[in-house]
């Protein structure tokens, strides 16, 4: 990070400041913006966030908030419901969980979130 010293234009470089995150899109609920913030300062902090990256990463980040929303409407309402004409069914739940779980895994691997995924095995 770059700093300026006592108004002066020479610039100095200064360690210890916090690497700037990207804002996070407004589109985003309040579990999906925890997560940005989580990943975002990772990513910047290990060089893996550009530009380019930050629609995937929202994407992701609400892919998991709406994982856990709907892990915990499963757990609370069970994997199987009645269905049309009484029938138990699969809760439809668990198939949108799966399709956002999916999302996550194939958008982590994108974005390196995965020591497999990183360049050079970055930790």
């Amino acid at each position: 990070m770059i700093a300026v010293k006592n108004d002066q234009t020479e610039p100095t470089h200064n360690d210890d400041a916090q690497p700037d995150t990207p804002p996070e899109p407004d589109w985003l609920d309040d579990a999906a913006t925890g997560e940005w913030d989580r990943l975002a300062l990772a990513l910047v902090e290990r060089h893996l966030l550009t530009e380019l990256d930050l629609g995937a990463l929202g994407v992701y980040c609400q892919s998991y908030s709406d994982y856990v929303r709907l892990l915990a409407a499963l757990r609370d309402e069970g994997e199987v419901c009645v269905g049309s004409g009484g029938r138990m069914a699969r809760n439809p739940k668990a198939v949108l969980m799966k399709q956002a779980g999916d999302r996550m895994v194939a958008l982590g691997a994108r974005l390196g979130l995965t020591p497999a995924d990183r360049p050079g095995g970055l930790r």
